[in-house]
Order: C-alpha cells, then structure tokens, then sequence
C-alpha cells in the first residue's frame, strides 16, 4: 500500500484540496467518527454530486477509485479536500481514531467491494526472527569442515583470501568480498582452496520471509553499501555494546535487502553471452560483442565499433540495448573489469602490466575504476587470492 500526499498534482484525478479557504456550504453535512481498531472495510460510498471531507480529528486516509475494478489510490487526509461526482471511496482510520464531515447535496450510495481493505499499517515481508551465532573464522591451508546439515540458515561473508563451499552437490569458490546465503535443512562443508588462507564471518539465524527468491546457493559480489553493512556487523559484533544483538539482527537485514535488490538487477557480462546464444541473439550483436572481446585492451567507443559493423551508432546503441539490457559503455566498462579480476587471479601479470595491457591511461584511474566495481583495491585483491 503506497500512501500519498494529497495535493492539487497527485490527486488531480479525484478532486482538489481546499486548503484554508474552504467555506461550508448549505448542503446536508454527515459527522463520522472512525475508531482505531476498526481494521477491515468492506464497502465504499458512492455521491452523484461532488462533495467535500473535512478532517475534524485525528489521522485518516481515503482509498478512492472510479471503476470498483481497478487498483485504488490511497491519499492523507488533511483539511478539507473535495471530491468529484461518481467516484467509490472509503474513509478508514490511520493508527489511531479519526473524525471528519461530509458535506454533500446528493444521495450517498454504498457497494459492496471484492477486495478487502485492510487498515493495518505496512508489515514486513523478510523478518530475521532470532540469530543464533555469529562468528569470525580464520582458517589456515589445507582446511575441510564436516559435511553436516545446517538447522538454520547462513550467511558466509568472505573478508579475505579464498575457499570452497560445496553445497549438496554444487562447489562453490568464494573469493574476498563474495557473499553467499545457505538456507536452513541442506548439507554443506567448506575447503581449503589450495594453498590460500581463508578469513570469513559466518552467522546463523532464522529468516521468515514473505518474499521468494532469497538469493541461497548463489554467490553475490558485494558492492561498497553491502561491504559497510559488513562492516557495521562486525564492528558491533566485536564492540560488545548495549543491544549490539539487535543492532546486528538490523544490519542482517539490510544485507538481504541489498541482496535481494542487487540479484533482480544484477547482470554480468558472462550473463549476457550466455543467455544471449547465437540463436536468440542477431548477427549484428554477436559481431558486435566479439569485437569488444578482441579488442578490449583498445580505446573502444560506439562511433569506433559502428563503423567496423557498417552501420549508424545510434542503430547499434539501440539494437545492444534491447538485446542485453546493456548500453555499450556499461558493457565494455564491465567487461574491462570482469577481465581484469581474472588477469589478477591468475598472477601472471603484475597490477601495472594489467593496467596498460587493458587500455588503462595510468595504474591510479585502473586502481579507482576497479575499486569502484568490486569495492578492494586491485593491489588487496591481489593478496587474497595469490597468497603464499
């Protein structure tokens, strides 16, 4: 339920709001008295003529429609505001008792409504119920946990270094800054990733949510708000304040907030390649994307690669666009960096080497625009993922 402000633009389909220089007039005038705990509405009224509600006390809100059929606005009532002919509304109070008066020179009519209204505030759709642990692990080379079924669900963060978490039958490779999310009742255990060391935070807790598609089993990249959530957690957690349980039991569920927003619009450039195939995707952006892949170390722009294509860059900027929900600087930018964070997992190259093998102007604006993807520098990325 999105509640508005009521004012001459937002309700400008219903009515108008009179303000202060609103006078009574001589028409036949109703007192209503709407008691806080009246939680269910299952009429609306109905005047041929227009008619005017004035607030007398209290908070209230007005659900309005002029087809019993479609979705209703839902506006503060404050003053006076009027109310064109013909429309259904129903007046209902707002967390505590509300009064008003109708002023109306036509008879009043009531219908019967299919669709409940419910006068019981917003109710949250993901609630962390209770946690149960909270943890900081360092673990050294070589490490294997015991394959065990989980109770509750988890969150893994990993703060440095890498390692593998196989959960069921799916192996996962954690690196630093990744996040995964493992519902409750599944059998899971977590490896050494060769010779690397492995820092991580691990809570447990119990998650009713209202929302499907909690992102579980699926590895998220934290951006720099989900990485100061982190960090806000675990500086609570190793403060030992007042209420820091409950502060981190907020934090938790910022973090799957982000999550859940980050997952529905989250889409990588491996993503695009793999779910744009040869055959759902034209000739002229496949053409275009291999262009991109060989030449990505090169200064590329839309003009560059339209004229290889043999075609307008306004054309080819539409046609990407449509095809992969990308424009093409988004794209090659992404690219660029997914591009770098594998040259820098492989080590065969230093953070300079990588910069200038990738078109970078100086190490500093590939330091930044790295940064700014995958919130570490390249230089602490490197370390966690090449450590001896």
């Amino acid at each position: 339920m999105k509640v508005q402000v009521l004012s001459e633009h937002t309700f400008n389909d219903y009515g108008k709001p009179m303000h202060h220089n609103f006078r009574p007039p001589t028409w036949s005038c109703s007192y209503y008295r709407i008691s806080a705990g009246k939680r269910f509405y299952t009429e609306m009224c109905r005047y041929e003529g227009k008619i005017y509600i004035e607030a007398v006390e209290g908070k209230g809100l007005i659900y309005i429609t002029d087809d019993l059929e479609k979705p209703y606005g839902v506006f503060l009532l404050e003053d006076v505001t009027e109310v064109s002919a013909g429309l259904y509304f129903c007046v209902v109070s707002c967390g505590c008792d509300f009064s008003c008066r109708i002023y109306s020179n036509s008879e009043k009519m009531v219908s019967p409504i299919k669709k409940v209204i419910v006068s019981q505030g917003t109710s949250p759709k993901i609630n962390v119920e209770r946690l149960y642990t909270i943890l900081y692990q360092e673990k050294g080379k070589g490490f294997v946990s015991k394959n065990e079924r989980n109770l509750y669900w988890e969150l893994i963060y990993m703060d440095k270094g890498s390692m593998f978490c196989t959960i069921e039958d799916k192996s996962l490779r954690l690196e630093q800054g990744d996040l995964l999310f493992i519902r409750s009742n599944q059998n899971y255990f977590q490896k050494a990733d060769g010779e690397f060391l492995a820092s991580f935070l691990s809570m447990t807790f119990d998650l009713n949510s209202q929302q499907d598609g909690i992102p579980d089993g699926t590895i998220i990249h934290a951006d720099n708000a989900m990485h100061q959530i982190i960090r806000n957690i675990m500086n609570e957690y190793r403060s030992k304040s007042t209420y820091n349980e409950d502060m981190i039991m907020c934090y938790l569920k910022q973090v799957i907030v982000c999550s859940l927003r980050k997952q529905q619009k989250q889409t990588t450039s491996q993503d695009i390649l793999m779910a744009h195939t040869a055959k759902g995707r034209s000739k002229l952006i496949s053409d275009c994307l291999r262009i991109i892949d060989e030449n990505i170390g090169n200064k590329l722009t839309v003009e560059s690669i339209a004229a290889q294509l043999c075609t307008s860059s306004s054309l080819l900027s539409k046609a990407f666009k449509n095809e992969t929900g990308f424009n093409i600087a988004e794209y090659i930018r992404d690219h660029r960096m997914e591009k770098a964070k594998d040259m820098i997992r492989m080590g065969d190259y230093s953070i300079t080497e990588i910069a200038d093998i990738l078109g970078f102007s100086s190490i500093c604006n590939f330091s930044a625009a790295f940064k700014k993807k995958f919130a570490v520098a390249p230089s602490s990325y490197s370390r966690s993922v090449n450590q001896e």
